[in-house]
């Protein structure tokens, strides 16, 4: 069950049913379902559950020659993987934006450990333990293991990916230095 997926596509509705934000009132019935549908579809992309079965197709597709944008499954699947992309973007940025979001990605963590504690939960959940979390050392591997290699993949279809795909491995260096013990880093 995707519960924050849910959430925001939840919110994502009842949002469009308020007349400000409605840009779909002028949409036929058939045209509103196929938006609903293909939104639902691509929030429920963002859950690292089905992570590797969308960009193990993607990837598949991709490197066999035979992703084809004309079909609607294969433009599906690169819209789903472009949502990937951009739900984790901020790993791309230049080093400043991107250590600010992760701080705030963090914090966010950590609010939720805290409750966690605080409801006395027998473990807390992964990378939410503040006194136990290693911010550099998450992010370092987040990026090592999810952020290049999807962007590395993509990057074959969608070539404007190169500079995000460069910020993110200078990123990845800037926390796997900051990860290191002070000795490693050559200080005394």
């Amino acid at each position: 069950m995707s519960v924050l997926e849910q959430m925001h596509t939840s919110r994502a509705f009842q949002l469009l049913h308020q007349p400000e934000y409605n840009f779909l009132a002028n949409l036929s019935r058939q045209q509103f379902r196929t938006f609903r549908m293909l939104s639902i579809s691509l929030i429920f992309a963002t859950d690292m559950a089905k992570h590797m079965e969308i960009i193990s197709e993607f990837n598949t597709l991709s490197k066999l020659g035979q992703l084809d944008v004309c079909k609607d499954a294969h433009r599906l699947l690169l819209c789903k993987t472009l949502m990937k992309i951009a739900d984790v973007s901020n790993c791309g940025r230049p080093w400043k934006t991107a250590q600010k979001w992760a701080g705030l990605v963090a914090q966010e963590f950590y609010a939720q450990g805290d409750a966690e504690l605080t409801l006395q939960f027998e473990q807390i959940s992964p990378f939410m333990d503040r006194r136990t979390a290693d911010m550099a050392k998450m992010q370092a591997s987040f990026i090592q293991f999810v952020v290049l290699p999807l962007m590395e993949t993509v990057l074959v279809s969608v070539p404007s990916l190169e500079e995000p795909l460069q910020n993110a491995k200078f990123n990845l260096a800037c926390w796997q230095a900051q990860s290191q013990p002070p000795a490693s880093r050559g200080y005394v």
